[in-house]
């Protein structure tokens, strides 16, 4: 992720999952905060989303977060809601949109 944000080196990115009962998002969470910590000192993990995998829970939860905080550089979804997430990002008026890595690619 930090090799494609269009910022200094101080960034603020969300994670977003489906559930916390999860492992599988859990794990990604705590893989991706860790190397963030451990390698990117200047990004700041702020608050892990959950989007219940459902595009229409997604887009809701990503789009309040964005109106509260408009300095999000980067999301991490490791969950589904894809679609939900990419119209959040792309309904922003911003010069640059977040940098978006996801997981569940498929339906």
């Amino acid at each position: 992720m930090r090799r494609h944000l269009e910022v200094g080196s101080a960034a603020k990115v969300i994670v977003v999952v489906g559930s916390f009962s999860y492992h599988c998002h859990e794990d990604r969470e705590i893989g991706f905060r860790s190397i963030m910590r451990q390698k990117f000192e200047g990004i700041e993990v702020l608050e892990v989303i959950k989007g219940k995998d459902s595009d229409e829970a997604t887009y809701d939860a990503v789009r309040k977060l964005l109106r509260a905080e408009p300095n999000i550089a980067g999301v991490y979804n490791v969950a589904g809601g894809n679609r939900g997430l990419a119209e959040a990002l792309a309904e922003l008026q911003r010069a640059h949109r977040p940098v978006y890595i996801t997981h569940e690619l498929t339906e």
